[in-house]
């Protein structure tokens, strides 16, 4: 288990799989979900207030902002991890993601519970 929170924001445009990640998270792990978004501006908002130790978020966002997204956030602060978790999980995105600066890379289809393998990992370093 964690030792401490981990403050996450959860950027994703359907709003049905968010609240399911939402929960997954809330009812099993010490997380802190501190923001969730639809797209770029929204995640800027959030950040506005709070800085997360980790982004767990979709690249294909609803204003085609996702790749961008993954550029900022490294602006904003390099510490912070991103774990991708997409649908558009060919080797391009997948290599351009990680070439921007994404931590992890999850295709959708493949589960939630790499995800949150990943969080396990990403909270014993803290």
């Amino acid at each position: 288990m964690f030792k401490e929170h981990i403050n996450i924001i959860i950027v994703e445009s359907s709003s049905l799989l968010c609240e399911k990640i939402v929960f997954e998270l809330s009812a099993n792990y010490q997380i802190k979900i501190i923001g969730k978004a639809k797209n770029y501006d929204g995640f800027l908002k959030i950040t506005k207030e709070s800085i997360p130790c980790v982004v767990l978020m979709d690249i294909d966002l609803e204003d085609g902002k996702g790749i961008e997204l993954i550029k900022t956030i490294r602006t904003i602060n390099k510490e912070i991890k991103i774990i991708i978790f997409t649908n558009l999980s060919g080797q391009s995105y997948r290599e351009l993601s990680l070439e921007m600066g994404a931590h992890s890379f999850f295709d959708k289809s493949a589960g939630f519970e790499q995800i949150v393998n990943q969080l396990v990992e990403i909270q014993s370093h803290y």
